[in-house]
């Protein structure tokens, strides 16, 4: 007969190594459970003489030494070890299973469309929405953007980024007083604007918006508005004077991407240079200057991959010190301006004639627009245009920014837009496709010539301008010929960019083309029109076809229940049934498979300030009111108005009665109230069992999580009770106690302790350590609610806010995700199966749901 298998000797639960009396000693926890000396001693310690059990994560109280070696040894293991029979320690067992079940994961009741490594992607580029504003800093309003839709925002240039204050301008207009410092800006996105709010009163934050535009994009947009903010952004290339970034405009609900221009332009060195050559040195000098600072900035582009494909004086500016710049928003915004004119031009009309391509040459060079014949081909194409042209076979590279460049050199050295005479240049019928082209390079040649330009340099530009674009010098070669007329050949050696390489140009990428089809529509536009609105059967809104209430009310509808006729206090859920309690002295029971109203609960003389539902030996719903009492109503069917058993606690004149309720399933009930204690009953004889002192005002708020009673007071502290013995672990805030605001209430999920203020402020605690406070609300607030990642709050501002608590490890930082506008102040919140459920100063109940 085999002999029995040796029985397993008990372990700690976090080495998972047997008990000895030498080495893991198991020592008792205060909640019950062992575990070894040497693992206790290794657990965090979030306050002193504290620390959580490895096994139901339980704050519990060492020794006032705070060493392991001072709790009772558990004997019963230790004889196990000596051979007796295993027993093993269920408590983990236990409380994991209960956390099991307790772990549902529900979505928030407002989808979230975007993913966490989109928002860890760009939050860096979004600038704050205060950044920009469409006042004229004269104090009235200008026009919205020019003719040509050119569009430049100025601001004060106080060098406070986070309180920067910009004013829209149209390109070429200076404010006074603010004339040193502009932020040009170029359309990428559009979608509903974030002022406006569906029925139901929701509307996307700021920052939710940005990213809902974002993730919205095809990704090659994306990808494309990412190369572009990337290179913008590099101090090594000079595309700019101060750093992009993404801005969305609020009103029209377009997303722009905005750059700091440089507070000069080249204007005055033009001005120079219309004075007739009378200083014909200090003209080449100013010339040679701007004209290598462009190599060097086109050079820095073609090094990262960058053709911009289209150049022009609009795009260039000088700073302090006379070094030029180009602004790449306001190449894009050109490349706009192009294929407007191109499709203006070609609409109705078939481009396949010598004629007409040079009308649309001609046009383009009047309006200080250089863009090379392969570019313009290429932008023919794709406005659907008929060509029989060999210049279309030409492949697009960086040598297109060289005869944009040639062009640009030529603007500089005239100081005035190309001459008529330069167009004098239509071939004769029947003529060779190219030879219109090459008569203006030929009048070209003669213009340069009669303006005494050096033959070296004057033969470098014509040879930038040449058809083929494999003919033409690069960038670098350029660069070189200017240095030789300034510098005599002295400087540094530039590196040669491969022109074979492939390049991303700007004006022939997805943002023009998108750019095109944003529609800069008015709010009045969008707005909803006033009118009975259809409802299914459930009660909820249909969509209408309106846009705005298309776009926000398929995120987030709601449903209004009426049934008391003071303001909420609480909300509680519990046996398929939703709870609320009122300042009308009634508790009301609501269905939550429909929200339909199914009884009203009676008894109570006081206002009811507090309400929770506890699963005990009977499903029972727990409220107290003002006048000290504490009510237990019985949920199961038949419901009864008749409390099934009520008792009251000693107050006199002095206390406001109970605020708050908590049960932690231990077979006690917690109550504070005005008296500043935290009370302890026991629901088997509704006796008081211990009462727990230490605050200074009323307590207004009690949670249990993690074997924590947690109480918020009016002092403004939380503190922290062991559920074991009721005795005091800690306090939180009590380094600013006299000073903080009052507690109005408190939110707990697993490790997430939120604590909202009477001054609008909430803190977000994480294992007992503060992670995050913030300001959320223009006055107190009143409720909030914790589920997961999520913290909503509402209070005196009648406005629901929705957050996402994020970040690696610990939530490092609050990301609002939107908010909804209410006709009420907001006196209870409670969150469900991806539903929220609010209650108001106007006796109404609202429940918000996403309706995908």
């Amino acid at each position: 007969m085999p002999s029995p298998p040796e029985p397993e000797l008990p372990e700690c639960p976090v080495c998972l190594q047997p008990y000895s009396y030498e080495e893991t000693i198991p020592r008792v926890l205060s909640c019950g459970h062992t575990a070894c000396e040497a693992c206790l001693s290794n657990l965090p310690r979030p306050f002193p003489d504290t620390a959580r059990c490895p096994a139901c994560t339980q704050l519990v109280r060492f020794a006032p030494n705070g060493a392991p070696s001072s709790l009772p040894k558990n004997i019963d293991l230790l004889r196990l070890c000596r051979g007796d029979a295993p027993d093993r320690d269920g408590g983990a067992r236990s409380s994991s299973t209960s956390c099991d079940r307790a772990s549902g994961r529900f979505p928030p009741f407002v989808p979230k469309t975007w993913s966490d490594e989109l928002f860890a992607a760009w939050k860096g580029w979004v600038l704050p929405p205060g950044a920009v504003s469409l006042e004229d800093p004269e104090g009235g309003a200008g026009e919205k953007a020019a003719g040509d839709g050119r569009v430049v925002f100025s601001y004060d240039g106080d060098g406070d980024d986070d309180e920067l204050k910009l004013s829209w301008s149209v390109v070429g207009l200076r404010f006074r007083g603010h004339a040193d410092s502009k932020v040009c800006a170029f359309p990428v996105a559009s979608g509903v604007s974030t002022k406006i709010r569906g029925r139901s009163g929701f509307m996307y934050s700021y920052l939710a918006w940005i990213m809902n535009c974002l993730n919205e994009m095809e990704d090659s947009v994306r990808k494309e508005l990412s190369l572009m903010l990337r290179v913008c952004s590099d101090r090594f290339i000079r595309v700019c004077g101060a750093e992009y970034g993404l801005w969305g405009d609020v009103e029209t609900g377009v997303l722009y991407m905005v750059g700091g221009t440089n507070p000069g332009g080249i204007w005055d060195v033009l001005a120079d240079l219309r004075s007739g050559f009378s200083n014909e040195d200090s003209c080449l000098n100013g010339f040679t200057t701007i004209a290598m600072d462009i190599c060097e900035t086109l050079t820095g582009l073609n090094a990262k991959g960058v053709t911009a494909g289209l150049l022009g004086i609009r795009c260039i500016s000088t700073d302090s010190f006379g070094h030029a710049y180009i602004d790449l928003c306001k190449i894009l915004t050109m490349g706009r301006e192009v294929f407007a004119k191109v499709g203006e031009f070609i609409s109705g009309k078939g481009v396949n004639n010598n004629n007409a391509l040079g009308i649309i040459f001609r046009e383009l060079l009047e309006n200080d627009l250089f863009m090379s014949p392969e570019i313009l081909f290429e932008v023919l194409k794709r406005e659907g245009a008929l060509l029989d042209n060999t210049g279309a076979t030409f492949p697009v590279s960086c040598h297109a920014d060289v005869w944009a460049l040639g062009c640009i050199m030529i603007r500089l050295l005239l100081g005035e837009v190309f001459p008529g005479e330069t167009f004098d240049m239509y071939a004769e019928e029947g003529a060779d496709d190219s030879s219109w082209y090459m008569k203006w390079l030929e009048n070209v040649a003669a213009l340069l010539e009669a303006r005494s330009i050096p033959t070296f340099l004057r033969r470098t530009i014509l040879q930038s301008l040449k058809l083929d674009p494999v003919s033409r010098p690069n960038i670098t070669q350029l660069w070189k010929c200017i240095r030789d007329l300034l510098y005599n050949k002295l400087g540094t050696e530039m590196e040669e960019i491969n022109s074979n390489g492939d390049f991303h140009c700007l004006i022939l990428g997805k943002l023009c083309e998108s750019a095109k089809k944003i529609s800069e529509t008015s709010i009045d536009d969008i707005q909803h029109e006033e009118g009975d609105s259809e409802v299914d059967g459930w009660g909820r809104e249909l969509i209408g076809d309106n846009l705005a209430d298309s776009f926000l009310e398929e995120k987030v509808k709601c449903k209004e229940l009426q049934a008391h006729r003071d303001c909420i206090t609480g909300l509680a859920l519990g046996g398929g049934f939703l709870f609320s309690s009122s300042f009308d002295k009634t508790v009301q029971v609501w269905s939550l498979q429909d929200f339909t109203h199914l009884h009203t609960f009676k008894g109570h003389e006081h206002k009811v300030m507090a309400i929770i539902y506890i699963d005990w030996e009977q499903d029972c719903c727990v409220t107290g009111d003002s006048g000290g009492g504490i009510f237990m109503w019985h949920v199961c069917p038949p419901l009864r108005e008749e409390p099934l058993k009520k008792w009251y606690e000693e107050m006199d004149w002095r206390y406001s009665g109970i605020h708050s309720l908590a049960y932690a399933n231990n077979g006690y009930l917690y109550s504070g109230g005005g008296d500043k204690l935290i009370k302890a009953w026991s629901l088997q004889d509704s006796n008081l069992v211990h009462s727990m002192s230490g605050h200074k005002a009323v307590v207004s708020s009690l949670v249990v999580s993690n074997g924590v009673l947690y109480s918020g007071s009016w002092d403004g502290t939380v503190r922290l009770w062991a559920l074991s013995d009721h005795s005091a672990l800690t306090v939180l805030g009590e380094d600013v106690v006299g000073k903080a605001p009052s507690i109005l209430c408190l939110a707990a999920h697993r490790e997430i302790l939120v604590v909202a203020y009477e001054s609008g402020n909430i803190k977000v605690w994480r294992k007992d350590v503060l992670v995050k406070s913030i300001q959320l609300h223009q006055g107190a607030v009143f409720a909030v609610s914790a589920e997961d990642k999520w913290v909503i709050s509402g209070g005196w501002d009648k406005s629901i806010s929705i957050q996402e608590l994020s970040g690696e490890g610990c939530f490092s930082e609050i990301r609002s995700l939107g908010s909804i506008a209410c006709s009420s102040v907001i006196t209870a919140l409670l969150s469900w199966q991806g539903k929220l459920i609010a209650g108001f100063g106007d006796k109404s109940i609202k429940v918000y749901y996403s309706a995908t």
